[in-house]
C-alpha cells in the first residue's frame, strides 16, 4: 500500500529549505575619502535585493560639519567621537537593499570635510530586523591592542560584526583568531585604519569582547553589531 505524503509536510520541509538558506557575507566595496562637503561611497559588488549594507564612516571637523543620514539608510551607532580627543566623528550607517539600488551613496556634510566611508553587504538577513544588537566603545589612547564591546544577543546564529577605527602611525590592524577579517583600509587625510571582522554566534546571549592588534595607537572607538539570519 502506497501512502501519499501530506501537503503540509511538503510545506514544512520547503519551509526548512528557506530557513536555511545562506547567511553569510557577501562583499565589501572600495574605501571612498574626500575633502569635499559630498563624500561618494561605492556599493559592494553583486548586491541584491534583501541584503543588509552596513557603511563604516569617518569624518572630521566639529558639530558644524555634521552630516545628514542619506534617506533609506539609517544610523545605528554615531556621531561619535573616538578616544584621541580629536574633534573626528564616527558612524554606522545601514540599510535593507531594495528591488533597484544605486551604485554608490552620497553622505552630505553641511560644510567642506575629510571623510571616508566603506560598505559592506551581508545575504540571507532577516530584513524586517535585520539589527539585533549593538554597542561601540573607546580604544586605548596607547599601546597596541584595543577591545571592540560585547552585546547581548536576542536572537540564534547571529553573526557579529567587530569594527575598529583606530589612529595612529599607520596601525596596521590583526583582529582577533575567532573573526575573520572583511576590509581594512586607511583614511590618509586623518591616519586613521579602518577594519570590519565577523563571527558567528549560535546560541542568544552575550557575545563577550574581542582583542584587536595593531603597531602602535593613538587611540579611536570600536564598535560591535549583531546582525540576524532570515
Amino acid at each position: 500500500m502506497t501512502i501519499a505524503r501530506s501537503e503540509p509536510g511538503i510545506i514544512a520541509a520547503r519551509r526548512r529549505a528557506v530557513a536555511a538558506a545562506p547567511f553569510a557575507f557577501r562583499a565589501a566595496g572600495t574605501l571612498a575619502q574626500a575633502n569635499a562637503v559630498d563624500l561618494v561611497v561605492p556599493y559592494p559588488a553583486g548586491v541584491v535585493s534583501g541584503d543588509l549594507l552596513i557603511l563604516q564612516y569617518a569624518r572630521s571637523g566639529s558639530s558644524s560639519y555634521l552630516t545628514t543620514t542619506p534617506s533609506g539608510w539609517t544610523e545605528l551607532i554615531g556621531p561619535i567621537a573616538g578616544s584621541d580627543g580629536q574633534s573626528d566623528k564616527f558612524s554606522i550607517f545601514y540599510r535593507v537593499a531594495g528591488a533597484s539600488e544605486p551604485s554608490s551613496v552620497t553622505l552630505t556634510k553641511l560644510a567642506a570635510a575629510d571623510a571616508a566611508g566603506i560598505m559592506v553587504a551581508y545575504s540571507g538577513v532577516n530584513t524586517s530586523s535585520p539589527i539585533d544588537a549593538s554597542a561601540s566603545a573607546n580604544l586605548p589612547t596607547s599601546g597596541t591592542s584595543g577591545t571592540t564591546p560585547s552585546v547581548t544577543t536576542t536572537r540564534a546564529n547571529t553573526m557579529l560584526l567587530r569594527f575598529y577605527w583606530v589612529w595612529g602611525p599607520p596601525p596596521n590592524i590583526t583582529p582577533a583568531a575567532t573573526d575573520t577579517e572583511r576590509f581594512e583600509a586607511t583614511f590618509t587625510n586623518h591616519g586613521y585604519r579602518m577594519e570590519m571582522a565577523d563571527s558567528t554566534q549560535a546560541a542568544a546571549g552575550a557575545s563577550g569582547t574581542t582583542t584587536g592588534t595593531w603597531a602602535s595607537s593613538f587611540g579611536g572607538r570600536g564598535a560591535t553589531i549583531a546582525i540576524a539570519p532570515a
